[in-house]
């Protein structure tokens, strides 16, 4: 027997790469001690080639990047919560606008108002 023969044969069955994306979530997932994608084995995907969805990502929700103006009291206070609650910022914001998106209109009203002065504030 050669050394050749206790060299590690490696699967040959292609591996699907990874987006950028999924490579930044399961970063996350890593730092809580639960990856669940990355492996020395899978490469980023190239941004030239087109993204093939598998059936993991087929029920992911699309995600678009935004821009938002906020004042650095809202900004710290955001950051607040989502450091007390292990949260993230962009994951609250979602969050919180999905819980006032479905509100009844009166509800909205009724923060509106009690609210009215901040608002106030915050759009000059």
């Amino acid at each position: 027997m050669g050394l050749s023969d206790l060299k590690k044969k490696r699967d040959k069955t292609p591996i699907e790469p990874l987006t950028v994306d999924e490579f930044i979530d399961d970063a996350e997932l890593y730092a809580l001690g639960q990856p669940r994608l990355v492996s020395p084995e899978r490469r980023l995907l190239q941004p030239s080639l087109p993204n093939h969805p598998s059936d993991s990502q087929a029920t992911k929700p699309v995600y678009k990047k935004a821009t938002y103006s906020m004042t650095l009291d809202s900004i710290d206070e955001l950051t607040d919560i989502a450091t007390r609650d292990g949260m993230k910022k962009s994951q609250l914001l979602r969050l919180f606008t999905h819980y006032f998106y479905h509100l009844p209109p009166e509800e909205r009203d009724l923060i509106y108002d009690r609210l009215q002065r901040l608002l106030a504030q915050q759009m000059k």
